[in-house]
């Protein structure tokens, strides 16, 4: 759920990153977009894909630990919890991408 709002906020930045650049649209551009707005766009779908990834690897591990032995669960819990810390981080970095 929280990709599909992410991807639906994002899609500006994606629109942004494959607008091709020609001298004419970089003068025209308004004086309020800065700089650092420009050049984060491609970063922001960068961020968007590894959420994608991470939360893939979850929901594999998540599936791993139904199946798992005894043994095996706390191995897997703690890459659960990993890629959760990873996922969070991603998207504090992506909400205040724009």
């Amino acid at each position: 759920m929280r990709l599909r709002h992410a991807l639906a906020v994002a899609g500006l930045a994606m629109a942004a990153a494959v607008t091709p650049v020609t001298a004419a649209s970089a003068v025209a551009a308004p004086a309020s977009v800065g700089v650092q707005q420009v050049m984060s766009a491609p970063s922001c779908v960068e961020l968007l894909q590894r959420i994608a990834d991470l939360e893939a690897r979850l929901e594999f591990l998540q599936d791993q630990l139904r199946h798992a032995a005894p043994q095996d669960k706390p191995r897997i819990i703690r890459q659960i919890l990993a890629v959760q810390n990873q996922i969070a981080e991603a998207e504090e970095q992506l909400a205040t991408c724009v």
